[in-house]
């Protein structure tokens, strides 16, 4: 398995420029979390080590491309991370030239054609300003003083410069992942053996009913996977999940990277977020395979502390009924209402299971997702009557008809 990390993560850092920064914070997220954690296991040294050769092999072979192969790989490194600054000067030259000094008009043109500033600046998209970047670094001293000292004038206008560029990501009727769309056809040429071509034009029909269609397109929409992606990393934080955290992070990396990317413009930004979103089907089902989103569609709580060792645990008193349940009299495993888990024995895992039959759950008023308990062990439940008032039915190949909720366990 770490050797399959392993090579991920070096492909990740060798494939895009963002990708090193990403193992990187996933590397130092890990070692706060290995450093702090108090459960310590083997497999924690391992994927440090595996994570530290993987950032120095990325880093050597990155050295090696750039100082020794002979290979022109570009100076845009610079004009791309500092997209976010040079917008903001274009702006505040297009809305406050006439508060510009000759100093400073100096001092921005040795870093930036000063002249087009002003006609260039496009509030959604920063290449046309990025490209009059002249390449001296050396003059960025003295330009991030001008910086700061026109950010202090105006503040607002930097404010504005900064979301206009990245609102796209964050607005729901902002830009797709799919890139399909009628207008593309306009512009976009496809070859392929005439036979085929019904099956082209079938899936390219198909994508573009996916892509207009309400409530059906929202995976679509990079924002809502971006909310998604956050709203994950803001609960495993509150709930102290220092490993989901951890895995968050190449997701809160790739958020961060699409802040200062260059563009959301239409699909031509959304590229930035694409590892993000080909990612959430899996951290939204390990989030519930984790019992974070189960905690919350279930009515349970997320966090289910465990207690080990020898000694007594008091539990808070309930007007309730205690059950205790032995799943090996359930076959292995059973599903309870919501509401009804207290504790159970540590070889007792949980999931969230959906109703096979939603009608029937919708119309009796029944929630359409349930706690499913499996393995070996003692499962205690709390009940709204005591045991000997509980209906217990066997069946063999039946058919049992109720009323409503009034089931409350089943195997």
């Amino acid at each position: 398995m770490y050797w399959a990390i392993g090579i991920s993560a070096f492909l990740a850092c060798i494939l895009r420029n963002n990708g090193i920064f990403i193992v990187a914070f996933e590397l130092l997220g890990f070692s706060i979390f290995a450093a702090f954690t108090k459960e310590k296991n083997d497999w924690h040294g391992r994927l440090f080590i595996t994570l530290t050769i993987t950032l120095a092999l990325a880093l050597g072979y990155s050295v090696y491309i750039t100082k020794f192969s002979g290979i022109v790989t570009g100076n845009g490194g610079i004009k791309e991370a500092l997209s976010i600054p040079f917008q903001q000067t274009a702006r505040y030259v297009r809305d406050h030239g006439a508060e510009v000094t000759a100093e400073e008009r100096n001092i921005i043109d040795s870093v930036l054609d000063y002249s087009k500033l002003p006609v260039y600046y496009t509030p959604w998209l920063s290449d046309f300003v990025k490209n009059t970047y002249r390449g001296d670094n050396s003059k960025l001293p003295d330009y991030f003083r001008v910086w700061f000292r026109q950010f202090l004038r105006h503040p607002d206008t930097y404010i504005e410069a900064s979301i206009s560029t990245v609102s796209g990501f964050f607005d729901i009727k902002g830009p797709m992942f799919l890139w399909s769309g009628p207008q593309n056809r306009d512009y976009m040429h496809y070859g392929e053996p005439q036979a085929l071509k019904p099956f082209r034009m079938a899936i390219m029909n198909w994508a573009e009913v996916m892509y207009i269609l309400p409530f059906i397109n929202l995976p679509n929409i990079a924002a809502v996977q971006i909310y998604i992606a956050m709203i994950l990393f803001l609960q495993a934080v509150s709930e102290k999940r220092g490993l989901f955290v951890c895995l968050m992070l190449p997701s809160v990396v790739t958020i961060l990277v699409c802040v200062a990317g260059p563009t959301f413009y239409q699909d031509a930004g959304t590229r930035y977020a694409l590892s993000l979103i080909y990612s959430s089907p899996f951290l939204l089902g390990l989030s519930m395979r984790c019992g974070m989103i189960g905690g919350s569609v279930t009515g349970e709580s997320g966090i289910k502390p465990k207690y080990r060792g020898t000694g007594r645990v008091i539990l808070e008193p309930t007007y309730k009924y205690i059950l205790l349940e032995d799943l090996a009299a359930w076959n292995g495993g059973m599903t309870i209402e919501d509401g009804l888990f207290l504790a159970c024995s540590d070889s007792i895992q949980m999931k969230v299971t959906s109703r096979s039959n939603i009608s029937s759950a919708v119309l009796g008023g029944e929630g359409l997702f349930n706690n499913t308990l499996y393995g070996q062990g003692i499962a205690v439940l709390e009940s709204p009557v005591p045991s000997e008032e509980l209906f217990v039915f066997d069946l063999e190949n039946d058919t049992l008809k109720i009323d409503g909720s009034m089931a409350i366990a089943w195997s």
